[in-house]
């Protein structure tokens, strides 16, 4: 989409001057709105399935009680938890996709944003394919405890995509969750499905999650 055209000024009046302020005012006063909007619950629908979304972030509960060295695979910041969007589809635990900086597979949904095209402008980064959400490490949550209170705010374009994209977000992530529970739960495996489950699942933090999964 093209930028949209500015007005031109007009300097002659302190009236047109006295509108331009509270236009600008206004403009702000929106942007405020919508960073505001950022952390509140989101309603959609998909196939009749009714679920809310929002941006968290892990609580330092989580962490200790999942601690790294027992589940190697939950990813972890020493400066801070990495930002989740979670969804909740009202079956008793939260959905929460971790935003990650650099993603290399496609079990993924990547970003067509200002961070992915800086990151993979960097040097050494050819496999990557940019910023985004990594279904993989994806981290299901019964206890609201493990939810940071902080309010998360990203950056604009990356919101603006995801609030566009939720639909399709939500459907790769119920497909790759039911895809692990499809195949623990088959008592017999073909060699190509045991190929498949291999490159799609090798390092999923779904296998930490069990007991909510009903496996």
């Amino acid at each position: 989409m093209g930028k949209k055209k500015e007005k031109s000024k007009i300097n002659s009046s302190d009236k047109y001057k006295d509108k331009d302020k509270d236009k600008n005012k206004n403009k702000n006063k929106k942007k405020d709105k919508n960073k505001d909007n950022r952390n509140n619950n989101n309603v959609n629908n998909n196939n009749n399935i009714r679920y809310t979304t929002k941006i968290i972030r892990l609580s330092n509960k989580f962490f200790e009680d999942y601690p790294h060295e027992q589940y190697e695979q939950i990813l972890e910041k020493q400066e801070r938890p990495y930002s989740c969007f979670s969804i909740d589809t009202h079956e008793g635990y939260l959905i929460c996709i971790p935003f990650r900086s650099r993603i290399s597979h496609d079990n993924s949904y990547i970003f067509d944003s200002e961070r992915t095209r800086q990151v993979i402008e960097q040097p050494g980064t050819i496999n990557v394919k940019g910023a985004g959400l990594d279904y993989s490490k994806v981290v299901l949550i019964t206890n609201p405890d493990y939810i940071d209170t902080e309010n998360v705010i990203i950056a604009d374009d990356e919101y603006k995509e995801l609030r566009s994209w939720t639909k399709h977000i939500f459907g790769d992530i119920t497909k790759y969750i039911n895809g692990y529970v499809e195949y623990m739960r088959k008592n017999y495996k073909t060699e190509t499905e045991k190929t498949t489950f291999v490159r799609d699942y090798r390092f999923t933090t779904l296998i930490y999650f069990h007991d909510i999964l009903g496996l």
